[in-house]
């Protein structure tokens, strides 16, 4: 799991220049109307590139997966992703944007990712079936944490 201030990487804020607008890509709407929409899935191949290890360069992607996320019991919590896709080799990968601070993101995160993971087999399936999947977090403030020296440093956003 990957988990990045990159908030200075983007559009801060909805302003118009010159008769253009441009939109607040650290907003839910913002990101998902950009990023969510199959015609700009050159821009979201780009964007995972971004993050992801070289070993695991996208490069096309195969569908856009549900963001609703139904609890398998009935009293279970129901999870809203941002973006969730499936790339050519069948790896999944989830983007989480979140321009405030909370300070249970990472467990977040895991969940979300954990319930994802799981539901990629069905009855009788085997575990060798399951495809990697990539959560990337992409964060407005930086994310806390006890011991700084076990953090990824080597996807700083550009």
């Amino acid at each position: 799991m990957l988990l990045k201030n990159t908030m200075n990487s983007f559009t801060t804020s909805t302003s118009s220049v010159q008769g253009r607008t441009y939109v607040n890509l650290m907003s839910d709407a913002g990101f998902k109307a950009v990023y969510g929409d199959k015609n700009n899935k050159s821009l979201l191949i780009e964007l995972l590139n971004c993050f992801l290890p070289q070993e695991v360069k996208v490069r096309d992607i195969l569908s856009y997966l549900d963001r609703e996320q139904d609890p398998v019991i009935d009293t279970g919590k129901r999870t809203y992703l941002d973006l969730i896709c499936k790339g050519e080799d069948g790896s999944i990968f989830s983007v989480e944007v979140q321009q405030r601070d909370e300070k249970k993101i990472f467990e977040r995160c895991m969940y979300y990712g954990s319930d994802i993971y799981r539901n990629q087999l069905s009855e009788n399936e085997y575990y060798t079936h399951l495809k990697p999947l990539y959560v990337i977090g992409i964060l407005g403030t930086n994310l806390t944490h006890e011991n700084e020296s076990s953090w990824d440093t080597d996807k700083d956003s550009r």
